[in-house]
This record gives C-alpha cells, sequence and structure tokens, in this order.
C-alpha cells in the first residue's frame, strides 16, 4: 500500500463525499434469470429515494450491484440472531439503520408500519445500532421493544462497512445477497421488497463479489503543469510539507489513496468565499478520487464569527474543514495570498498547485487517471478499496 503524507490524521470525512448517480438498481420481471436480474441497471424511481446528504448517498451507493458485507458473527444481538446473510441466501433482506432516540426510533417505526402483509414471507429485516447511545440501547429496548431483530454497532464498524452513518438509511438485498438499493423511503423499502420478492432465486448463481483491480500497464506518469502558481512556493514534483491541522472543524478527514486537495482559504477573504462553489463541485464530481479540505488558519471561534459575517453556514461547505491558527502546512508553501490549492498524490508528492479557479476538469481528470494508475499498480485501488468511507472507526472529532 503507498504510504500517506507523513502524520496526516488518518480520519474519515463525513461531509464532502461528493454526490453520485441516483442508485442503479435491478427491476425485471418474475421470468428474468437471477443473472439478468443482477445485470440489468434501470434507474430507481425518484419516488423511492431517501433525501440523504452527499456524503450518505456516496456510502450507501458504493455498495449497489455487488455482494453485501457480512453480519459479524461476534456482533452483540437484542432479540435472536437472524444468522448469516450466507444463510439468509433466498430471502430478500433489508438493513435499516437506527438508533433509540427519538428521531432514530421512528426510522425504524416507519420501516415497520411500511412492510405490511403484502411483504413477502421469507423477508428478513435486520436493524443496525448505530454507536450513537448504543450503550444503552439494550435498555431502552426493554422498556419500548422491536419489531425486528437489532445488531448493536457499538464501534461503527459494521456500520462503515454498510456505508451507515449517523442518519438512519437502509439497504435492499436481493435473494441472490447483492445489494441492489440503497436509501430508500419506508414506502421506497416497501415497493423495492416487493418487487425483489417476485423474482427467481437460484442456489448456483453466487453474489457478485467487487473485482480488485486488475494491472495491465506500468503506471502512467502524473502531468505535470508550467502555470505560475501565484504567491506561494512552487513545490510541484517535491514531497510535500507535513500535514497538520489543529483541530477539524468538520468531522475529520481520510484521504485513503486519494488525490488530496488543500484549499487554503479564511472566511475574511472574499475571494476565497467566491471559490467555494467551486470547490463544492469539485467534491461533489469525484468522491472516489478526491479528497477535499479547507484550510484556514482562523480560530474555531473567529471561523464562527466570520462565517456570521458571510451569512454562511457549515452546510454551505461540501467537504471537510479544518483550523490551524499556527499557519504550519500553510508556510510550508510559503503561500503570501489566499485561496490557493495544493494537490498532493498518496505517495506525498504535490502534483499541483494555484487558484482554484484555475483548476479545470481536464487538469482533474489527468491527475485522477494518473493516481488511479499510480495506486493500483502498488496493489491498491483507487479511492480506497471501492468501499465506503470509515466514518466511525476512522475517528471523529
Amino acid at each position: 500500500m503507498i504510504s500517506m503524507i507523513p502524520k496526516i490524521q488518518r480520519h474519515s470525512v463525513p461531509s464532502f463525499a461528493g454526490a453520485v448517480l441516483l442508485a442503479a438498481a435491478c427491476s425485471l420481471a418474475a421470468t428474468a434469470s437471477p443473472q439478468q436480474q443482477s445485470d440489468a441497471t434501470d434507474s430507481v424511481p425518484r419516488e423511492w429515494l431517501e433525501r440523504l446528504d452527499r456524503a450518505d448517498r456516496a456510502s450507501v451507493d458504493m455498495l449497489v450491484g455487488f455482494e453485501a458485507p457480512a453480519l459479524p458473527t461476534d456482533a452483540t444481538w437484542i432479540g435472536a440472531s437472524p444468522g448469516s446473510l450466507e444463510s439468509l441466501r433466498g430471502k430478500v433482506v433489508v438493513l435499516q439503520s437506527f438508533n433509540t432516540r427519538s428521531s432514530g426510533r421512528r426510522a425504524a417505526d416507519r420501516l415497520a408500519a411500511s412492510l405490511d402483509e403484502s411483504s413477502p414471507k421469507d423477508l428478513a429485516v435486520v436493524l443496525v445500532h448505530t454507536p450513537d447511545g448504543a450503550d444503552k440501547a439494550s435498555t431502552v429496548l426493554e422498556r419500548q421493544p422491536i419489531a425486528y431483530p437489532v445488531l448493536v454497532d457499538a464501534n461503527g464498524a459494521i456500520c462503515d462497512a454498510y456505508g451507515f452513518f449517523k442518519r438512519p438509511t437502509n439497504l435492499v438485498i436481493d435473494r441472490q445477497g447483492n445489494v441492489r438499493y440503497a436509501g430508500l423511503t419506508p414506502d421506497g423499502v416497501a415497493a423495492a421488497v416487493a418487487q425483489l420478492g417476485r423474482e427467481k432465486f437460484d442456489p448456483d448463481q453466487p453474489p457478485k463479489k467487487r473485482e480488485a483491480p486488475k494491472v495491465d500497464a506500468p503506471a502512467a506518469a502524473f502531468p505535470t503543469f508550467n502555470a505560475p502558481v501565484g504567491r506561494a512556493r512552487d513545490l510541484r514534483g517535491q514531497r510535500a510539507p507535513e500535514f497538520t491541522v489543529d483541530r477539524w472543524l468538520t468531522g475529520a478527514a481520510n484521504p485513503g489513496n486519494r488525490l488530496l486537495v488543500v484549499d487554503f482559504f479564511a472566511t475574511w477573504c472574499g475571494p476565497c468565499i467566491a471559490a467555494v462553489p467551486h470547490m463544492n463541485s469539485l467534491a461533489a464530481a469525484y468522491p472516489q478520487d478526491v479528497c477535499v479540505i479547507g484550510l484556514t488558519d482562523e480560530s474555531k471561534s473567529k471561523f464562527d464569527t466570520g462565517l456570521v459575517k458571510i451569512n454562511k453556514k457549515m452546510r454551505d461547505f461540501g467537504y471537510a474543514l479544518a483550523s490551524d491558527p499556527q499557519g504550519r502546512f500553510k508556510s510550508g508553501f510559503a503561500v503570501q495570498a489566499i485561496p490557493h490549492v495544493a494537490i498532493i498524490s498518496p505517495d506525498g508528492i504535490v502534483r499541483w498547485q494555484g487558484h482554484p479557479n484555475s483548476l479545470d476538469d481536464a487538469a482533474m481528470r489527468s491527475l485522477i487517471q494518473a493516481n488511479r494508475a499510480m495506486v493500483s499498480a502498488a496493489g491498491g485501488a483507487a479511492g480506497g478499496d471501492g468501499t465506503p468511507p470509515k466514518r466511525w472507526t476512522g475517528g471523529r472529532s
């Protein structure tokens, strides 16, 4: 595996993973074969989809079309364990995340209300309790029982595997064991379950595993850029300074094998704020290849005050934000004027520098292609291993 920038904090990003296309799903008539069902990719009806933020949607959608991650064998259950997902093959399975707080509990109750007598008799529903309040889940559910078995995830590893974070969401798994739908409303779950219940099960057809990347050619060379970088030290082609932050203003970021895109900015800087939509678009367009971090040298209190003055909120930034009043990483680039962006590959080499508005799609795509080739040649996969980001176990601020 390629080593990341020295001492970079290995955390995941709850807020900037980009928006993805509507989840592809297989929807054939009951006469279709399981292989045809698995290969079909019709769009999900829009009315089935829950309104999730970009990071939540991207995380669960990564699993659509592939074998569902296994249920852990040493998990804590409230209620009888339904068994492994392997043992549930042939059934339609719903995994629903929730917690026992009021809003989280409503998600489970709404799901139960939507699954009525028209649902397949061989339906299996598993509730996954997120780490929020997991220590009190048994006590709460003893007073207020719930209709389905509950898998309690105390440390977040299970939720990470399924792409679940703080907002309740779900996965719907077909009879073959593949995730077919993700992030549906309760009514959307009911409709998907009814549809999948009409499909045939072929015990000889295994679930579709995510293939490891193939290396057919040497890693592509990174493109070079000759445009002036602005008022900063030109480190393109050289090792980046040590990436350091004082604190994360959002959830912490884990670039993994993605390109690290650092935007030096501040709330008092008009051009910086004007460039935020461009950075949002970048983060949204390439969530599996690019990790965007906005880095300010404002303190937390000055940053919060600055947001109020410019009438902005944290949700206006579609990527991770961090503060370092000492400006250590910024000093490493000798940045004298912001905004300024630096792009660093997983081997710690600076690949691009300049004003964010100078970073166009052509440059970004060429950098992504080279990074994918480099990571693949090293035995990894672009954007990590293609699984959801570790937003619980990767650490939180």
